[in-house]
């Protein structure tokens, strides 16, 4: 599976083997819980980074929307365009009136998923995926 970025860069899963990495599914940029969810882990960066985390948000807004929710909040992370919803129906995550739903994966360096929240409170993200992230 290849990630298309808000940036125009592309990123294939399989290169980030070897590395612990979170992709989390949010419903729309610049809305009230998903913002608190991106500005938690983007306060909480240093820490996610010293775990040695890779983060890439999902939603299924275009590039230009998802270049401005980076910019507006500073975001250190990337952001994955899904529209059409490929990469949420790759994951399993449903899609409501084409939003995805709030639900994150963290992939070992394995490359096996080793931990999923199907539901996710967007203040207590980042604390959790930190503590799975360690273990």
């Amino acid at each position: 599976m290849t990630f298309k970025l808000h940036d125009g860069r592309e990123v294939k899963l399989s290169s980030l083997q070897g590395k612990q990495v979170l992709v989390y599914f949010y419903p729309k940029d610049d809305t009230p819980g998903c913002t608190v969810q991106a500005k938690g882990l983007r306060d909480g960066w240093a820490d996610l980074q010293a775990a040695g985390l890779e983060v890439y948000g999902v939603s299924t807004q275009d590039a230009q929307s998802h270049q401005a929710f980076v910019e507006k909040y500073e975001l250190p992370f990337p952001l994955v365009v899904d529209e059409g919803g490929a990469v949420s129906t790759a994951f399993r995550v449903p899609l409501r009136n084409e939003l995805s739903a709030r639900q994150s994966f963290l992939i070992g360096k394995d490359g096996k998923i080793k931990q999923v929240w199907l539901e996710v409170d967007p203040k207590e993200h980042a604390a959790a995926i930190l503590a799975a992230a360690k273990s």
